[in-house]
């Protein structure tokens, strides 16, 4: 037996060996744009970590901590992406999947090259690598202010003019 919690609640058993009987299962609510806030946030704190501890020990921590708050970005971004385009179909994932290609070898090779021309200091091409998860609070707050959706925009517009 696999057993679930529901928000703290009792537990159910999702399945039994031999029982092809399915159960229902109630996720969890969260607000996605304030969870991938606070993971930038976490993340800005883990690069700062990273560059400017003096012990080697302290910098692997925040690494670890940068780790944990990168999880929700990725699936976090083709949530909000999905959410906000429900027709954009296959040509909105590959054009997103292109996107996280060109930002997992552009970004480390930025950081790099950042590192050489300070005279191959690590630390100072991480701390250039708050940018990201800076650019990401940016956008989050942008989208959250709702100026950034022109379809819902363009549908105020036309309510008001057939009001």
């Amino acid at each position: 037996i696999i057993l679930i919690g529901d928000k703290g609640r009792r537990r159910k058993p999702l399945a039994r060996l031999g029982s092809y009987k399915p159960i229902p299962f109630r996720g969890w609510v969260v607000d996605l744009e304030r969870f991938m806030m606070y993971s930038s946030l976490l993340c800005i704190a883990a690069y700062l970590g990273i560059s400017l501890s003096p012990m080697p020990q302290l910098s692997l921590i925040a690494c670890a901590l940068c780790g944990l708050s990168v999880g929700i970005m990725w699936p976090g971004t083709f949530s909000k992406a999905s959410a906000a385009l429900p027709k954009g179909g296959t040509a909105m994932f590959a054009l997103l999947a292109l996107a996280g290609d060109v930002g997992c070898s552009g970004g480390p090779t930025l950081v790099g090259m950042v590192s050489n021309a300070f005279g191959g200091e690590l630390k100072t091409g991480f701390f250039f690598g708050i940018l990201f998860p800076a650019l990401l609070l940016a956008g989050i707050a942008f989208l959250k202010s709702g100026r950034s959706n022109p379809g819902e925009q363009a549908g105020r517009a036309r309510g008001d003019a057939e009001a």
